[in-house]
This record gives C-alpha cells, structure tokens and sequence, in this order.
C-alpha cells in the first residue's frame, strides 16, 4: 500500500493511515490481493464446486465523490457477482471489522437502493449479521438477498418486510410475520415501531389522510422520517403521493 489516493494526492493525517494499513491486513487475511494498483484489493469468489462465480474489489484509494481521507472505508463493488453473492462477502467483510461502504459499482454515485431499509439514524447502512436474531441460527446462505435490492413500494404491496427477510431464518421468519400480523390488530401492549421493529410504537403518523391511513412507529424513526424525508427507509412513505403519480 501507498500513503497517496487515486490520483496522487498525499495522505497527511496518521490516523486515516493506520486505519486503511489495518483494513488493508484484514483484507489479505480474507484472501483478497493486492492489485497493481496500489490500494486496491480483489478477490476471486468461487461456489462450494470451486467454480469462479466473479470477483469482488475493496477500493481504498477514494472515489470521485469522497476522498479517502474523508471516508477511509473501502468501497465494495463488483461488475460479475450477483447482488446476493456481493451481498453475503459484504457481510462477512463488515463481521471481520473492515467496515464496507456497498456500491453495484465504483461508478455509482448512491449505494443499493435497497439497503435504505437497513439505515440507522445518520444515514449509516447496519447490515444484517448473517445470523438469525431469534435462534442465532447461520443464515447467511438460506436468505435471498436480492429482497434488499427490489422496489420498497413493490415490496410492501406484497407483504413482503425486507427486515424479516434478511434477519430471520426461515422458522422464526414465519412467527415472525405471525407476531407482526397480530400486531395490526390494534394490541397497544405488543405494538412496536413498523419501521425498525425495534422500539416501542408510541406514535401514530398518517402517511395518507384521505382516506386515512396511519402507522404506527417510534419517537426515534418519527423524527428521522421528518429529517430524511423520503430517503428514508419508509415503503409507507408518501405512498398518496405515490399513487397519485
């Protein structure tokens, strides 16, 4: 590796440095290679075969919307892997603390619209852990993740919720939606966030007014709704408005 970015400029400060040389020795420990370009990783991804299903790049050299000294995380993209191959080394990779940024490619000015569902309250995307949340079961191979890379609106209009999905094996994913579909029928004592299925739903916020249509979610994601606005993992999300166009 080299104290530079892409295209030449120095890396001053010692902590972005020792940052990226760490993410860098992570890497080699994960099979990825050092490219001709410095600061570039790859690695071949192969099935249980050991037939090559693509390859995936960890670049710390910077983009051209961030500069590596601003965002030292490495952006993970590929042109050959399919979105759940590229999904689960992703996963593996931020398990191992090299704490990716996803892109479908280095090209890309957004990161997978899919995974707005999976973003906390500063924008940050938390992914899944590859384990399920009820048994702590390995999930990692058994959940399509192609649901995180579908239409949220698409999604919702077929019941599907990207947060069972990509969380819960596939027994508890079912007393998963059992719990949800009970939670519908008005219980206030089992009532939690419908967004991030985490808090308690304090709030009821109307996403259409006529006729009238609420959700019910918590003080937290009531107020990033109104901060993040649409961007915000929401399939509710002005769905009149929606609609409407």
């Amino acid at each position: 590796m080299i104290r530079e970015d892409k295209i030449g400029r120095p890396i001053y400060s010692d902590k972005i440095w020792n940052t990226l040389l760490e993410i860098g020795k992570r890497l080699l420990k994960l099979g990825f290679i050092e490219t001709k370009y410095s600061n570039l990783f790859t690695k071949d991804i192969r099935d249980e075969n050991g037939t090559k299903l693509g390859n995936i790049f960890a670049d710390m050299r910077g983009t051209k919307y961030c500069n590596i000294w601003d965002d030292p995380r490495p952006a993970i993209y590929s042109n050959t892997l399919s979105f759940p191959n590229l999904m689960k080394e992703t996963i593996i990779l931020n398990s191992t603390g090299c704490n990716p940024n996803l892109y479908y490619s280095i090209d890309d000015d957004h990161d997978c619209i899919g995974l707005d569902y999976l973003r906390d309250g500063e924008g940050e995307i938390i992914f899944p852990s590859g384990f399920c949340r009820r048994c702590n079961r390995n999930i990692i191979n058994e959940v399509d993740w192609n649901v995180l890379s579908e239409n949220v609106y698409d999604l919702d209009k077929r019941g599907i919720n990207p947060i069972i999905e990509t969380h819960y094996c596939g027994t508890c994913r079912k007393i998963e939606y059992s719990i949800d579909e009970f939670r519908k029928k008005d219980k206030k004592d089992v009532r939690i966030c419908e967004i991030c299925r985490d808090k308690p739903a304090t709030l009821e916020h109307h996403i259409i007014y006529t006729p009238e249509r609420i959700i019910n979610i918590c003080v937290s994601c009531h107020g990033k709704i109104h901060k993040f606005g649409k961007n915000y993992p929401n399939p509710l999300w002005k769905q009149r408005k929606n609609e409407i166009e």
